[in-house]
């Protein structure tokens, strides 16, 4: 299983259930699969779909998960 199997699949088992805090706030698994899934709508959007390398700079946040 590679890493975005494994990011789509971790979530999956309890959405609900908090995932990680960030500034005192507790975020769940589903936080994460949303974020996955907004990530790819755009990637497709723009003619980059599964398989395509891209590249990300962000901040050391939560969001960074989500473009694993």
């Amino acid at each position: 299983m590679d890493l975005a199997d494994r990011l789509a699949a971790v979530p999956a088992i309890d959405p609900g259930r908090p995932a990680w805090q960030f500034r005192g706030l507790w975020r769940p698994w589903s936080y994460l699969s949303a974020a996955t899934s907004s990530v790819d709508g755009h990637l497709e959007r723009i003619g980059q779909g599964p398989g395509a390398r891209i590249g990300v700079l962000m901040r050391n946040r939560p969001e960074i998960a989500a473009c694993a």
